[in-house]
C-alpha cells in the first residue's frame, strides 16, 4: 500500500500522471498525452510545505496540491470517515478538525479549499 502511494505521488510530482484513488490507495495512473512542444513547456507541479496539522494527516514534509488532496482521501478512506448515507459528506475526526476548525462535517467540495490554507511555499 505504501509503495503504491509513493509511486503515485512520484508520478504526480513529476507531472507524468494523475493518480486515481479508490478503496484507500492509488490503483491506476494515466499518462496524459502531450504534444512535443507542450511537453517541453510543461513545468513540474510546485512542491509546497504543509502546516504541522496537515502534515500529521498526510505524513509528508513536501507535497504538491494534487498529492495532498490524494493523501487526504487515503486518510478518509482508511479511517472510514465518509458518511454512509450521504456520500458527499465527510465526518471529521480530531486530526481533520485541526485543518477544518469549528466543523464536525464537511462536503467533498470543501476539502481543497480547506487544505489550501495549510499549504505554503517552502
Amino acid at each position: 500500500l505504501e509503495s503504491q502511494i509513493l509511486r503515485a505521488m512520484l508520478l504526480i510530482r513529476r507531472g507524468w500522471a494523475n493518480a486515481t484513488i479508490a478503496r484507500g490507495f492509488a490503483t491506476k495512473a494515466t499518462v496524459p498525452k502531450l504534444t512535443k512542444e507542450a511537453a517541453k513547456d510543461a513545468k513540474p507541479p510546485k512542491l509546497l510545505k504543509p502546516s504541522p496539522s496537515l502534515e500529521a494527516v498526510i505524513g509528508q514534509a513536501e507535497v504538491t496540491r494534487q498529492a495532498a488532496l490524494s493523501l487526504i482521501w487515503v486518510y478518509i478512506r482508511e479511517h472510514d470517515l465518509q458518511n454512509k448515507e450521504q456520500k458527499t459528506e465527510i465526518i471529521l475526526d480530531s486530526k481533520l478538525q485541526k485543518i477544518f476548525p469549528d466543523k464536525t462535517t464537511i462536503k467533498m467540495t470543501e476539502i481543497m479549499g480547506g487544505i489550501a490554507k495549510h499549504l505554503t511555499t517552502p
